[in-house]
């Protein structure tokens, strides 16, 4: 059984469950009244309804804030750039336990956290990736196909969210090529580390241009 993840996607899956229910009453309803209304007719409504409520995913979104506000209003469970945070993290989990296991040994400091934070925010930064909504856009579609079904492992799986989150680490290809780009890199990580664990010089939290490197490398693949 997959990992469950919250987000928007759950309240997909009650819409499109209600919306069925109610297609189906009006079908029995029709049936029961020498069939008042055309069969095909209701299923032709039922698509477009259904292709409508796609359309108007951001409704979904705000639904689930309201309910997780209802709970917890200073903790927002889900936005779209950190469900990226969580499948990024999820998809370079090997690569980077296999590279960084002295940094990521103790579990409690969430070193890989903050890792993969400062990869995307130079992604964002420097390289002008806007991640976040490709990744959204994606899930989307998702929402609509796997409803309240969707988990971890059906988002990282998916073919098209793998592309992306693919094509994310491989723009750091040129820092396995370039000695200055790969230290620029290497700066940026460790002065984002340094502010999340509020450190200051060489430590054992740091990486080096080679652990980059070698990083890079199985990642990219």
């Amino acid at each position: 059984m997959g990992r469950a993840i919250p987000g928007p996607h759950h309240c997909v899956g009650l819409g499109v469950s209600e919306t069925i229910n109610v297609f189906r009453f009006i079908r029995e309803y029709s049936i029961k009244h020498e069939n008042c209304i055309n069969g095909k007719l209701i299923d032709r409504i039922m698509e477009e309804y259904l292709q409508g409520m796609y359309r108007n995913m951001d409704r979904y979104y705000e639904n689930n804030m309201r309910c997780y506000a209802s709970v917890n209003a200073s903790n927002v469970l889900f936005n779209n750039r950190k469900l990226t945070h969580f499948l990024v993290t999820e998809y370079l989990k090997a690569p980077i336990e296999r590279t960084f296991s002295g940094q990521t040994k103790d579990a409690s400091k969430n070193w890989t956290a903050f890792f993969v934070h400062a990869l995307m925010t130079y992604a964002n930064h420097k390289l002008e990736i806007d991640l976040s909504s490709e990744v959204g856009k994606r899930y989307n579609v998702l929402a609509f196909t796997m409803l309240e079904g969707l988990t971890v492992e059906g988002c990282v799986q998916d073919e098209e969210m793998r592309s992306i989150l693919h094509t994310f680490i491989g723009r750091f290809a040129p820092a396995i090529r370039t000695e200055k780009l790969l230290e620029d890199v290497t700066i940026y990580v460790n002065r984002e580390i340094d502010e999340r664990f509020n450190t200051s010089g060489p430590n054992r939290m740091h990486v080096t241009n080679m652990e980059m490197k070698a990083f890079f490398m199985r990642a990219i693949g």
